[in-house]
């Protein structure tokens, strides 16, 4: 089965980048034995990384922070872009005004 999935909220498809795991537990040891797993097939593959990026799930953060030590972790550019504008409008901010902060950021 093909599976096509969406950003929600918009038309846009999801950007992944290398392999992908599919988690329905959203447990650190799950997605931990996931990075475990990647480290062991490619060795030296955390010192490549420089920056990881989730949706914020604590969870998947300690995991990632577990196996790539030296990267920063970064939350994605939609979920951030989101908080943005949220809180733009909770703080009464002109959508124009918001709208020039999320292109400099």
């Amino acid at each position: 089965m093909l599976f096509r999935s969406k950003v929600k909220g918009t038309n846009l498809h999801p950007c992944c980048i290398g392999p992908v795991m599919i988690c329905l537990t959203k447990e650190e040891t799950t997605y931990l034995s996931f990075i475990q797993c990647l480290l062991r097939e490619i060795p030296g593959l955390s010192e490549h990384f420089h920056a990881t990026g989730t949706d914020g799930e604590r969870a998947l953060i300690n995991a990632l922070a577990a196996g790539f030590q030296r990267a920063a972790p970064l939350l994605c550019y939609i979920h951030s872009e989101r908080n943005v504008r949220a809180k733009g409008i909770k703080l009464g901010l002109s959508s124009t005004l918001v709208k020039h902060i999320c292109q400099d950021l």
